[in-house]
């Protein structure tokens, strides 16, 4: 298989993406420099594919723990509404 056969890392693929909207969206005017988008591209505009790659991967793991915690924030909301509709008491099967 060929170099370009392989699916591409996610690094390569948000290095594309922001190829894509670079002359799109990025104007360099100042209200360009707030917009997540443009931030974005000029974040990766003057990093390589490393630096990139850590920091995608490091958003990842944020996102993922953040997920986790309201996750498990719900659950307890769900546990306190089980509870109160049951008056609550917590009935548990020993058996």
């Amino acid at each position: 298989m060929s170099e370009h056969s392989h699916p591409a890392g996610l690094a390569e693929e948000l290095a594309r993406l922001v190829q894509a909207l670079d002359g799109m969206v990025a104007t360099g005017s100042e209200d360009c420099r707030l917009c997540p988008v443009c931030r974005l591209i000029a974040f990766v505009r003057d990093r390589d594919d490393t630096e990139v790659r850590h920091v995608v991967e490091s958003v990842g793991v944020a996102a993922a723990s953040l997920l986790g915690l309201l996750d498990s924030v719900l659950d307890d909301r769900r546990l306190d509404e089980m509870r109160r509709r049951r008056g609550g008491v917590e009935h548990i099967d020993i058996g």
